[in-house]
């Protein structure tokens, strides 16, 4: 599981996590307005994915990797911008 803490903004590109091969669960902070192309293409046992905010602003191609309907993009219903996203590759799921 990877918690990033709120502040941070932007997601590297690119499988900005090589060797995390058993990362299931990622938490999001409202902050992030930016994730860059294939972020999380080396991880794939990622399943879930936590927004704590927003759809972020700017969201690049295959950011979980290969879009799979296996991953799920949990957000809260309160938030705004998922209706536009290209997160709607995966799975979406409103609390």
């Amino acid at each position: 599981t990877l918690t990033f803490e709120e502040g941070t903004v932007k997601i590297g590109s690119y499988a900005a996590f090589p060797g995390a091969t058993s990362l299931s669960q990622v938490t999001i902070p409202a902050s992030v307005t930016e994730i860059c192309d294939a972020s999380f293409s080396a991880c794939p046992a990622l399943r879930t994915v936590v927004f704590l905010g927003n759809a972020p602003s700017k969201v690049g191609h295959i950011v979980f990797g290969v879009p799979s309907k296996d991953v799920q993009v949990i957000y809260n219903q309160t938030t705004i911008g998922w209706n536009s996203t290209p997160l709607s590759d995966y799975t979406l799921v409103s609390q």
